[in-house]
């Protein structure tokens, strides 16, 4: 005798489709939200690379003894 398999019907009530969107929308806003994060940090720390650069090299003209000591005046 052949013996009939049943499964279990999977209902959804009014508006889990609505659930299932709503999700997938709010994952996609997360994510999107997560790249701008990225590239703001990415662009901060550009910047600071830079500024770090520029006091550096004004380190290094300060450390020089023959700049800044003469000033040069025409009356």
């Amino acid at each position: 005798m052949y013996s009939v398999r049943t499964y279990p019907t999977i209902s959804a009530k009014r508006g889990d489709h609505m659930d299932i969107a709503a999700l997938s929308t709010s994952l996609s806003s997360a994510s999107l939200s997560n790249q701008v994060g990225v590239s703001v940090l990415k662009k901060a720390m550009d910047t600071q690379t830079a500024q770090s650069t520029e006091m550096i090299q004004l380190m290094e003209q300060s450390v020089t003894p023959h700049i800044g000591q003469s000033l040069d005046l025409k009356i």
